[in-house]
């Protein structure tokens, strides 16, 4: 059995993340994720269904902490 292609360069991505974390105003550069944080929850509010495990995939969780009852996977990097 053959090894499925790199499709990403991992370590490339954790260099880029890091020093982006490490810029001034780096905070204020996640509104995208905070946007999809209020999004997600505006949504779920009108599903009539219960969840009862929610999980959040997201390479920066600190977004969703205000999200207590999932459970947050960080990315892998």
């Amino acid at each position: 059995m053959t090894q499925p292609p790199t499709l990403t360069d991992r370590p490339a991505l954790a260099r880029h993340r890091a020093r982006a974390c490490a810029l001034p105003g780096h905070d204020e550069a996640l509104f995208l994720h905070r946007l999809a944080l209020d999004d997600l929850q505006e949504r779920l509010s009108e599903v009539n269904k219960r969840f009862t495990s929610p999980a959040v995939v997201t390479a920066y969780p600190q977004i969703f902490a205000g999200f207590p009852e999932a459970v947050l996977v960080p990315t892998m990097i």
